[in-house]
């Protein structure tokens, strides 16, 4: 309800919102990762320490009154294996921060080659090689379809009884189900999480597990993770403003390079061309671009989302949100590319109307350069444009 009644915000910096609700309301959404990078790898590191050495249920014992020394017995982190799945920023913090408690450290990532993994100490391997070997597995991903549930009930099995979780990452990696079962099997000797699937969590049962040290999404809450988050998202508008990439764009990629010069006209002759056909075509239907040159292969995505935010701006449609408006109307886009021409080309044509649009950018400027077929030199497209159309000639005016 907040994002959407932002109906005039140009920038905001929020900790979560939710992308495909930023999407309806033309709202960019920027993704500032290393900001909390470091806090995040030291809670980890704490949560794997205090896993190990049962800190947390020794804090609760001595506070109620108790002396559970023998009960609380912990095991060492020197010579034992860490598994890290996830070989971001973060996971190799963790890596090069417990290896110094004299852990091996193995890992896996599905986009980092073994030789980038070995640069940071972490012996890279495949999962099914990985998960027999480790004491403790970690998990540093994005919460995505192949991520959602990856420690299961079909993993523990092929663990060690002793192996211990951490979860500083996503709720819902681990499936919380399967580890309660797994916990309460003997299948798992304890867990750390500091993110639930549920945010607070109304399920209980994990939280007051005996063999469960859990913290209320902690990982970047420290001072200078705000700090530095603050000031990700400070130069992200600074850069939007001086014509500079938008790094981070999570809803939207294209847009990354609307704001810079080159960028710029390339989405103002996409606008363009967009107004014109929303205002030539008979009716809303099939569109076909065709691209050709160097330069204009980079931009396809974001002169595509230009003229679909003009073409379909009676349904609704926006910069961010114009393929979902596109897919939701039933308006089918095909995106071809010439690559044996040289010059920097656009053709945009209707499925059912002959309208054919050419244009190109020079010079920093977008330019119509043919329409119904007919060449018409390169007229500049700013301000009015008057299209006249007779049986025995055309002229654009």
């Amino acid at each position: 309800a907040c994002v959407r009644a932002c109906v005039r915000v140009r920038a905001c910096a929020r900790a979560c919102v939710c992308a495909c609700v930023c999407v309806c309301v033309c709202m960019c959404v920027c993704s500032t990762p290393s900001g909390n990078t470091i806090s995040a790898a030291e809670h980890t590191c704490g949560m794997i320490c205090a896993l190990a050495r049962n800190t947390a249920q020794g804090h609760a014992s001595m506070k109620a009154g108790k002396w559970d020394r023998n009960k609380l017995m912990g095991v060492e982190l020197h010579g034992k294996v860490l598994g890290i799945v996830g070989l971001g920023r973060i996971g190799r913090e963790v890596a090069t921060r417990m290896q110094a408690f004299g852990m091996k450290t193995v890992g896996y990532d599905p986009l980092i080659p073994g030789t980038f993994a070995a640069k940071f100490g972490i012996e890279f391997m495949e999962l099914e090689q990985l998960w027999p070997i480790v004491d403790f597995i970690t998990v540093h991903t994005p919460l995505m379809p192949s991520t959602q549930g990856l420690i299961n009930k079909t993993v523990f099995p092929k663990c060690k009884p002793s192996v211990r979780i951490v979860n500083v990452a996503r709720g819902g990696i681990v499936d919380e189900e399967d580890l309660l079962d797994a916990l309460n099997k003997g299948s798992c000797a304890g867990a750390a999480l500091d993110v639930f699937t549920e945010e607070p969590p109304t399920d209980r049962r994990l939280v007051n597990h005996d063999k469960v040290v859990v913290t209320p999404h902690l990982g970047a809450s420290t001072a200078e993770a705000q700090v530095k988050v603050a000031q990700e998202v400070a130069q992200a508008f600074v850069d939007a403003t001086k014509g500079k990439p938008l790094m981070g764009i999570v809803n939207a990629t294209y847009l990354s390079n609307a704001f810079t010069p080159e960028g710029k006209a390339w989405l103002e002759l996409g606008q363009r061309l967009g107004h014109m056909v929303l205002n030539l075509a008979q009716k809303v239907a099939d569109i076909t671009l065709t691209l050709s040159g160097p330069t204009s292969k980079p931009y396809q995505d974001l002169l595509l989302a230009a003229i679909l935010s003009e073409y379909l701006a009676p349904q609704g449609a926006n910069l961010v949100n114009a393929m979902a408006v596109a897919s939701k109307v039933g308006v089918g886009v095909a995106i071809t590319m010439v690559t044996h021409e040289e010059d920097n080309k656009v053709e945009l044509t209707i499925k059912g109307d002959h309208i054919g649009l050419h244009g190109t950018v020079l010079g920093g400027k977008p330019f119509l350069t043919g329409i119904y077929g007919e060449e018409v030199g390169f007229v500049e497209l700013r301000g009015t444009l008057a299209v006249l159309r007779g049986q025995l000639e055309m002229a654009a005016i």
